[in-house]
């Protein structure tokens, strides 16, 4: 019972914490539907219908939340805990049928699926009692003994179910059968042969027969499936010995932890060859191969789920070294004692195995429920920013119809959703067609690409927007990739001009349309995407490593928006004399105080970071410079105030200073945003951004110090800033009441400082209460 709560407690915890993903979103989807319209519909799937009957029910008992559609198979995983042990149990003996329950338990493999909406967990309980029910038909201790009742039809039930619920079941079925003929070549001289063998025929054929029915649909789905990519093998051995060992969310296991869980298994399958009857040892070896020599045959890194079969099995191997040394005690030879002579060393030689495996389970679980680098696709976090920053102009576009179910579970905003392409595989001359209609009745388009290699793998969806539109840039909610683009707007003729950058390069024209009424009219509020067209020449063929950065500077030349792409035509590709038209949109960041902003552009090596310079400046540029001035616009507030899942905030916090609170900061190495914990280098500027909401209308015109200082000495700063709280000339009485606004400041480390771990002071000048700690940096 201890086993089964700390089971119930490993799968039950943080059970809403990570999104639900977008296979999830399809099991809620189909479950939501009637039981015939499941079964037409997953008749065209790749998974029989019964987990989504099963579902279909759980819902109508539990809601349709996140705990209540996950907990189906919580409950599935705790069952194969109890099957496991008490499979254990009936072939090797109480003790490694407790062993091998805790190492169910335990396992981060079998952890993972009990916290998924899928079958699979529920497939891997069916094997359990199929192999549990085999066991008790295939009993060697009583050859002649007729096959009991309630085991055969265990034994028929549970196949089925489980050719029902998964169709890689049939590696478990067809591995039971070859431990059934195990068993009849044992017995063989045995009396009672003939019935023996066909009550073992009876059990192989009644679950085909009761999958008749479906038999033909699911032959015409798996024939017509795409294959999967060939992979190294030895890559793929390693993959799937990593998985069943530590489960799928482990990208770094412990070698030493992988070798150990190795000798382990290895000592268990010895142990079982030796001393279990042949039925017994070819059974559990059966069920632990034919999984995994199918996942290696059909290797795909979405197909390791098919292990999960395996892992009962697994962890009988796990138990069966554990409980080896138990039965060491003190021996008499010859009136001598044996090498054995502790009585509790078989007992510590298992405790020591227990910590070892409890040992490799944790970190896996740890990565598990904390890493958010391994967490499953953030479909909800994507859904909730698509809210903060989408309206009823704006369009969302899914890559693939698959996102649809999961992504409408969660949001509740007002722009339209579209999933694109509509079938496999892609129609283009109507997707285009459905493109186009997209483009000209949004604002902006934010597109979602995930599986784009299945759904797109021309590239068409994603390859038109960046021909039509304007990219924004990319960001990375979870591990779903999110595009924003800017419908184009006519703002005229290109601007022409002759600036050189480098030996090789010539600006020609450029063109920057505003998102306003009019586009011509050089205003932007936070959040707003800026549509810039560049005109290029080159006399030389480029590297392969030219990029163009565009940027929107504040008056203190903080960045506030940025782009960069590489040339509309590939550097390698661009021949001297070819005209190259670059469209690129540069957001303005939400939280963005009201003031005037630059728009600068220019080339880059992206391998040394390297600008080029402007070789020949346009009038009133200064010789020696790295950028072009494309004008300037003025940033004006908001009508509506940003919301805080809009802003990316990296150290979300929640403190009210005054009138003022603190929503969040970041602070990394100018330059370094992507990389916020590189170190510093003395005599570089340490760059700080806060977001801050203003509670109502503020009094005062606040100050914000900023200070490093040894984290040993944190009274003692070596460096400080102090400047308006918006980082720039707008005083605090101007913000109006819940709006907020993103603060960046300088902090301009002394070349003699000395390295180490520095902490950062944040303080309202005049405001009351201790100075706020941020993260610390390390200066080197």
């Amino acid at each position: 019972m201890l086993v089964l709560l700390l089971a119930l407690a490993v799968r039950s915890y943080q059970l809403a914490g990570q999104s639900l993903w977008a296979d999830e979103g399809n099991s809620i989807a189909l479950a939501r539907a009637g039981l015939a319209e499941i079964a037409a519909r997953t008749a065209l799937d790749i998974h029989p219908p019964l987990y989504y009957w099963l579902l279909h029910g759980w819902m109508q008992l539990a809601g349709d939340g996140e705990v209540a559609v996950r907990s189906l198979s919580v409950f599935a995983g705790v069952l194969l805990v109890a099957v496991t042990y008490q499979l254990g149990r009936s072939l090797f003996g109480r003790r490694v049928g407790l062993l091998a329950a805790v190492c169910a338990a335990l396992s981060p493999f079998q952890v993972y699926y009990a916290q998924e909406t899928r079958m699979y967990a529920l497939s891997a309980l069916w094997g359990a009692l199929l192999v549990s029910a085999a066991a008790r038909l295939y009993r060697v201790a009583a050859p002649g003994r007729p096959a009991g009742r309630a085991a055969f039809a265990l034994y028929a039930l549970s196949a089925t179910l489980g050719l029902y619920t998964h169709y890689a079941f049939a590696a478990v079925l067809a591995a039971a059968a070859l431990g059934g003929l195990v068993y009849l070549w044992q017995t063989r001289r045995q009396e009672g042969l003939a019935r023996r063998a066909a009550g073992w025929l009876a059990a192989q054929l009644l679950p085909v027969v009761l999958f008749l029915p479906w038999l033909p649909i699911a032959w015409r789905q798996l024939t017509t499936w795409p294959a999967p990519a060939p992979a190294s093998p030895v890559e793929a051995a390693a993959t799937v010995w990593r998985t069943l060992a530590m489960g799928p969310a482990v990208t770094d296991a412990s070698p030493l932890a992988l070798a150990a869980l190795g000798v382990l298994a290895a000592l268990g399958a010895i142990r079982l060859v030796r001393s279990a009857p042949a039925a017994q040892a070819g059974l559990v070896l059966l069920v632990m191969a034919l999984p995994v020599g199918l996942t290696l045959a059909l290797f795909k890194p979405a197909y390791l789920k098919f292990l999960l079969v395996a892992s009962p099995a697994w962890c009988l191997l796990l138990a069966l070294a554990l409980e080896w040394p138990a039965g060491w005690s003190p021996v008499v030879q010859g009136g001598r004692r044996a090498v054995r002579q502790m009585p509790g060393a078989g007992w510590a030689v298992q405790g020591a195995g227990l910590l070892l495996i409890a040992g490799a389970a944790w970190g896996p679980l740890v990565s598990y429920f904390g890493d958010p680098a391994l967490a499953r696709d953030d479909y909800r976090g994507l859904a909730n920013y698509l809210e903060a920053v989408g309206g009823p102009q704006d369009a969302i576009l899914l890559n693939a119809p698959g996102q649809q179910e999961v992504f409408g579970y969660y949001y509740r905003g007002r722009a339209p959703v579209v999933a694109l392409p509509r079938a496999r595989p892609l129609d283009a001359p109507s997707t285009v067609a459905e493109l186009e209609g997209l483009l000209a009745g949004s604002r902006y388009i934010y597109a979602s690409y995930w599986a784009a290699a299945e759904s797109d793998p021309d590239g068409l969806i994603e390859g038109w927007l960046e021909g039509h539109a304007f990219k924004a840039g990319e960001r990375w909610v979870g591990n779903l990739r999110l595009a924003s683009y800017a419908a184009p707007r006519p703002a005229g003729d290109l601007q022409p001009v002759s600036i050189r950058l480098g030996d090789a390069v010539m600006l020609t024209g450029y063109r920057v349309a505003y998102p306003g009424p009019d586009p011509a009219e050089a205003l932007a509020q936070p959040g707003d995407i800026l549509q810039v067209q560049l005109r290029w020449s080159t006399d030389a063929p480029l590297s392969a490593r030219t990029m163009v950065f565009l940027q929107a500077l504040d008056g203190a030349g903080h960045l506030v928006g940025q782009r960069d792409a590489p040339p509309a035509v590939p550097a390698p590709e661009w021949r001297p004399g070819q005209a190259v038209l670059d469209r690129l949109g540069l957001p303005i960041a939400p939280g963005t105080p009201p003031g005037q902003h630059r728009i600068i552009v220019g080339l880059y090596d992206a391998l040394t970071g390297q600008r080029l310079p402007v070789s020949a400046p346009a009038p009133g540029m200064s010789a020696g410079s790295d950028a072009v001035e494309l004008g300037t616009f003025r940033v004006e507030r908001p009508t509506t105030a940003a919301a805080a899942v809009a802003l990316g905030l990296r150290h979300a916090v929640d403190i009210q200073l005054g009138d003022l609170a603190l929503l969040g900061y970041d602070r990394y190495p100018t330059g370094h945003d992507h990389t916020p914990d590189t170190p510093l280098r003395p005599g570089a500027p340490l760059h700080v951004v806060l977001f801050w909401q203003a509670l109502r209308q503020p009094a005062v015109d606040w100050q914000a110090t900023l200070s490093l200082a040894p984290a040993d000495a944190p009274d003692s700063p070596v460096a400080e800033a102090r400047l308006p709280a918006a980082g720039v000339d707008y005083p605090a009485h101007c913000w109006q009441p819940g709006e907020i606004v993103r603060a960046q400041f300088d902090v301009f480390v002394p070349a003699e400082a000395a390295p180490g771990t520095y902490s950062i002071r944040l303080r309202l000048v005049g405001g009351a209460g201790e100075p706020l700690e941020l993260a610390p940096v390390v200066i080197q």
